[in-house]
């Protein structure tokens, strides 16, 4: 399910890529482990895997917590939603309509 990237001229891999029917990424999830707890520096390192992608979602998760955003790459800002969309939603909101 990893997907590599190339952020900066460095190779990382997104835990998580979800596609429209078309094959554009709608959302990078990052995965960590249940003891850690999803924090700014982990927001700050899925963010940054994004650069590349620009996808409008991104969801952070311990398998315990999940924490949801849509992003507003024009306006650089982000807000939580609450809960996570279903995958229409994330198709119909993103940026690459279907």
């Amino acid at each position: 399910v990893e997907k590599e990237l190339s952020v900066a001229g460095i190779k990382k891999r997104a835990d998580v890529l979800v596609y429209s029917r078309h094959g554009k990424p709608v959302m990078i999830a990052e995965c960590k482990s249940p003891d850690l707890k999803p924090n700014q520096s982990v927001f700050d390192q899925a963010a940054r895997y994004n650069l590349p992608l620009n996808v409008s979602w991104m969801l952070l998760t311990n398998g315990l917590e999940h924490y949801c955003c849509r992003i507003n790459s024009a306006e650089k800002k982000y807000e939580l939603a609450k809960e996570i969309p279903e995958y229409d939603l994330l198709v119909q909101s993103s940026k690459f309509k279907v």
